[in-house]
């Protein structure tokens, strides 16, 4: 067995890659939401940023709402992700942050899939506006679309980058958490795994069992077909004979008389 790769995996520095994806989050949420998206006023004018995503008077605001909503949840779980990650990477709560990405990537993953079907129904709405017959309200809606189109592209950028950054990082992540384990418990995972490989095996070789009897089975048949055969065979045979030496003697007879 090559045990070569595990003396080059280091916790620490899969921590780090880890902190480095969620501080990475936590940055874009909180500057996104309170730095470069802000309400500008300019010689006592305000200027809306999100004005662009509010078609008509009455209109939902989806791009606004959606990246409201989008920047606390980076902010929040980037946040939460990068102190434990690392506290993980100095060799604290090394377990805490193993918990912490479990619930809280999961959390932050299922409230990404809800802000996607939100951006996806005000997409819709927006679209419905840009067929409007109205010049305004057409022009608006397109450009509503676009606005949202891009967040989505840059999130889901975003994501791409990070899960390569967080698949590289796993094994030594995983590593870390396995040494912070104390020994009965580490004993105890080996013979969970052993009592369920031992169980993967048993099934596997009943099942190889009953192929093996049902091939036995049919190559019995078979040869039992081609001994029913060659039987028959010799019977007609022997018949073929026996009518050849009749015959042979009713000639003898008639020559005889």
């Amino acid at each position: 067995m090559d045990l070569s790769n595990l003396a080059m995996l280091s916790s620490s520095s899969a921590n780090m890659k880890l902190f480095g994806v969620a501080l990475m989050w936590a940055l874009s949420g909180f500057l996104e939401g309170f730095r470069w998206r802000k309400d500008l006023t300019i010689s006592t004018t305000k200027t809306e940023y999100y004005a662009g995503g509010k078609v008509g008077t009455n209109g939902t605001n989806y791009w606004k709402q959606t990246a409201a909503l989008r920047n606390y949840v980076a902010l929040g779980a980037g946040g939460v992700l990068a102190c434990t990650s690392l506290l993980a990477a100095l060799g604290i709560a090394v377990p805490i942050n193993g918990l912490a990405w479990m619930f809280v990537g999961l959390i932050s993953t299922l409230a990404f899939m809800v802000i996607d079907i939100y951006r996806l129904i005000g997409y819709d709405s927006y679209y419905s506006d840009a067929t409007s017959t109205t010049a305004a309200t057409a022009l608006a809606g397109k450009s509503a679309m676009s606005l949202l189109l891009s967040d989505a592209l840059y999130d889901a950028a975003i994501n791409a980058a990070s899960m390569v950054q967080i698949y590289g990082a796993m094994e030594g992540f995983y590593y870390g958490l396995w040494n912070a384990m104390s020994l009965e418990d580490q004993e105890k995972k080996i013979e969970e795994w052993e009592e369920t490989i031992g169980m993967a095996a048993e099934e596997v070789a009943e099942e190889r069992a009953s192929l093996n009897g049902e091939a036995s089975g049919k190559e019995k048949a078979e040869e039992g077909e081609e001994e029913e055969g060659a039987e028959k065979d010799a019977e007609e045979e022997g018949d073929a004979k026996e009518g050849d030496e009749e015959a042979a003697e009713g000639e003898a007879d008639e020559d005889e008389k």
